[in-house]
């Protein structure tokens, strides 16, 4: 009977370390104190193993992108950044560090000129996640059923016109917000980046190996990925060039 207590004991304790280790906050703790204390490679262990357990977070990429900043790994560091910014694109801790990797890779691509008006709409629709979007649209949806019940509960009509008036705003407001969470979706589902995880790359004509080289590219740019035939991925980079480049060499962000 005590051999028996004294196991159970023992598998009771080694669970309760083991869940510890495993738990997300515990990891992620170990993660920050490793990175703090320069064991960049600990702190990727602990980050990494939280990603696994299929916990994603802007923090978590955030921490994931300054590892592998300070390991040398700008491709990566890119990535995660990227990644990051995509859950929290109003984030100006993580698009100053972005800025900081993206002024250690090799090509300074200039980015094709767009009208005032097309660069203040991506702007605009950028400005909140699809989950932002959705919570605005919210909260204004919300707020026009309140301006409705005002407006019936209210005999009086100098309550009804200054509501009519704000409800009208509202709908407006409410129809904006709408067309603008639509587009992001779609633009959050049929345009997909990647960035470069090998030093450099020869990026082809065609999708073929033995096809002529059309540029090449290094580690860290970001391009826009608009076909993919087998194990091949038609790009196109901010200037406009378009090729085709091996699966293997890249992310999605």
């Amino acid at each position: 009977m005590k051999t028996f207590v004294i196991i159970f004991l023992t598998l009771f304790t080694s669970y309760n370390f083991f869940s510890q280790e495993l738990d997300p906050k515990s990891l992620i703790k170990k993660g920050n104190k490793e990175y703090k204390n320069q064991n960049y490679e600990a702190a990727l262990e602990s980050y990494s193993a939280v990603l696994h357990q299929g916990l994603v977070s802007s923090e978590l990429y955030y921490n994931l992108g300054n590892t592998y900043y300070r390991m040398g790994k700008i491709g990566y560091s890119v990535l995660n950044y990227e990644k990051a910014l995509k859950l929290a694109p109003g984030d100006e801790d993580i698009k100053h560090n972005l800025s900081v990797a993206n002024a250690h890779t090799i090509d300074k691509i200039e980015v094709l000129p767009k009208l005032f008006l097309i660069e203040w709409w991506d702007s605009l629709v950028m400005l909140f996640t699809v989950n932002g979007w959705a919570y605005t649209f919210i909260i204004i949806f919300t707020s026009f059923l309140i301006i409705i019940g005002l407006y019936y509960y209210h005999r009086n009509s100098n309550y009804q016109k200054p509501l009519f008036f704000f409800g009208s705003f509202n709908l407006v407001v409410l129809i904006f917000v709408a067309f603008l969470f639509i587009v992001r979706i779609n633009d959050e589902s049929s345009i997909e980046y990647g960035i470069l995880l090998e030093s450099s790359a020869n990026v082809k004509v065609s999708p073929d190996y033995d096809s002529n080289d059309a540029f090449i590219i290094h580690e860290g740019i970001k391009f826009k990925i608009e076909d993919k035939v087998e194990n091949w991925t038609r790009i196109k980079l901010k200037d406009g060039k378009v090729g085709w480049l091996d699966n293997n060499s890249f992310k999605s962000i």
